[in-house]
C-alpha cells in the first residue's frame, strides 16, 4: 500500500521526526542490533553528577512525552480510520521501555519488541533486492514490523522512506508471506528510480505506484526455489506462486490480486476507481508477457530455470527503465514500457496486451 496523508494526523511525518531524534540522541552502530533502554536512561537522570548530562537526559525525557502525546493526537484523530501506526508502535515503546533498532548501511529494522531472526533478516533481504535495480541509494528507509492489521504499507517523508508491516494471526506479514515485503519494497524502488513520484498524489500516479510494486513483487516471487518447484507450463495462466499477491507462502490464503486474468480498464474505472483495483490490469498485461517469454524459452530449448530466469530479468530490466522515463500518469507509463522493450515482438505483445484490457496508452 502507498501510504500518503490523510485528512488527519501525518503518522509517518511523526515517525519521521522520531527516526531523526533516535538518531541524534543515541549511538546506532552499523551491523548490529542496537538496543536503549528507557527505564535505565532515565534513572540515571537522578544518578549523574555530571550537569550537563543530566541535562540531557532531561532533554531526552520531554521528547519522549513529546513523542507520546503525539501519539496520543494521532489515535484521537486517525484512530476510526485505523490510520494510527505511530500510536500502536508507542503504545509498545511505552509497554517495554525498550527501543531495538537494527542497522545495515542506510537500512533500519526498528521495534519496540525484541527482533526476532527473520525480521532482523529483512534489512538483508531489503538491499538484496533494491541493488538489483538502484545499486547505490542514499536515502534511509526504516522498516518497522507489526503495526498494521492484517495489511503493510510504505510512505516517504522528508529524505527517508518508511515500510510499516502489519500482522496477520499473530504473524508478521514482511516475514510469513514472499512477496508482501517486496511489493513494499517496490513503491520505495519507483521513488528512487523517479523522485517524481514522491509527491504524486494523482489516481493515476497511484495507480502506477501499485502496479509497478506488484510487479516487483511477483518478479521477486518468481526468483524463489520453492515458487519454481511449483510452477509448469500448465499453470502460468492459471493461479499459482507468481501469479497471485498476497498469499501467505505455502497456503491459499490471504491473497488479495491475481494477474492471470484480463481485466477491463474502463469497466474498473466506472465500477470503483482506487488504485489497487485499477493497477490491476496493467500488471496482468506485464505478467502475461512474463509467461509468454516463459514459454518461448521452453520452446528454444531452455531449461525451467534459465526460462524463468531469463523472462524476470528481461521484465526487471523494462519496467526499470521506464520507471526511469515516465512521467506520473498512466498513458506516459504505458508507453515507456513499449518503447523499453528490447525488440519489436515484445513491444506489439505489450500493445496487445493493453489493448485486450482497454489500458489508456493511445
Amino acid at each position: 500500500m502507498f501510504g500518503m496523508p490523510t485528512n488527519g494526523v501525518d503518522s509517518f511525518k511523526i515517525y519521521r521526526d522520531f527516526t531523526d531524534f533516535l538518531e541524534s540522541n543515541f549511538r546506532i552502530d552499523d551491523n548490529r542490533l542496537n538496543k536503549i533502554d528507557i527505564n535505565s536512561l532515565l534513572n540515571s537522570i537522578n544518578t549523574t553528577t555530571d550537569p550537563t548530562e543530566r541535562q540531557r537526559l532531561v532533554e531526552i525525557q520531554m521528547k519522549l512525552i513529546y513523542f507520546y502525546n503525539q501519539a496520543i493526537q494521532e489515535r484521537v484523530n486517525n484512530g476510526y480510520q485505523q490510520n494510527d501506526d505511530f500510536f500502536r508502535f508507542y503504545s509498545e515503546v511505552e509497554k517495554q521501555r525498550k527501543i531495538n533498532v537494527y542497522k545495515k548501511g542506510n537500512i533500519y529494522v526498528l521495534s519496540a519488541k525484541e527482533l526476532d531472526d527473520k525480521e532482523l533478516l529483512l534489512s538483508t533481504q531489503a538491499e538484496k533486492l533494491i541493488k538489483e535495480y538502484i545499486p547505490k541509494f542514499d536515502t534511509k528507509l526504516y522498516i518497522i514490523p507489526g503495526i498494521k492489521d492484517n495489511n503493510a504499507s510504505h510512505a516517504y517523508r522528508d529524505g527517508k522512506s518508511f515500510l510499516a508491516g502489519g500482522g496477520y494471526k499473530g504473524k508478521e506479514l514482511f516475514t510469513l508471506g514472499d512477496d508482501i515485503f517486496s511489493h513494499e519494497l517496490g513503491h520505495f524502488i519507483l521513488e528512487q528510480l523517479n523522485p517524481k513520484f514522491r509527491d504524486s498524489v494523482s489516481l493515476e500516479a497511484k495507480t502506477i505506484h501499485e502496479s509497478f510494486a506488484d510487479t516487483v513483487s511477483f518478479l521477486d516471487s518468481a526468483k524463489d526455489k520453492s515458487n519454481r518447484e511449483k510452477l509448469n507450463l500448465n499453470n502460468l495462466y492459471s493461479e499459482n506462486p507468481v501469479s497471485v499477491h498476497g498469499e501467505i507462502k505455502g497456503t491459499n490464503e490471504r491473497i488479495v490480486r491475481r494477474f492471470y486474468t484480463t481485466s477491463d480498464y474502463n469497466k474498473l474505472k466506472e465500477e470503483l476507481p482506487e488504485e489497487h483495483i485499477l493497477s490491476v490490469p496493467i500488471t496482468e498485461s506485464i505478467y502475461h508477457v512474463w509467461a509468454h517469454l516463459v514459454e518461448n524459452s521452453i520452446k528454444q530449448g531452455k531449461t525451467k530455470d534459465e526460462a524463468v530466469d531469463y523472462a524476470t530479468s528481461t521484465i526487471q530490466a523494462i519496467i526499470k527503465k521506464a520507471a526511469e522515463k515516465t512521467d506520473p500518469n498512466l498513458n506516459s507509463y504505458l508507453n515507456s514500457i513499449i518503447q523499453s522493450a528490447p525488440n519489436e515482438e515484445l513491444r506489439k505483445l505489450f500493445i496487445q496486451e493493453f489493448s485486450k484490457r482497454n489500458l489508456p496508452f493511445k
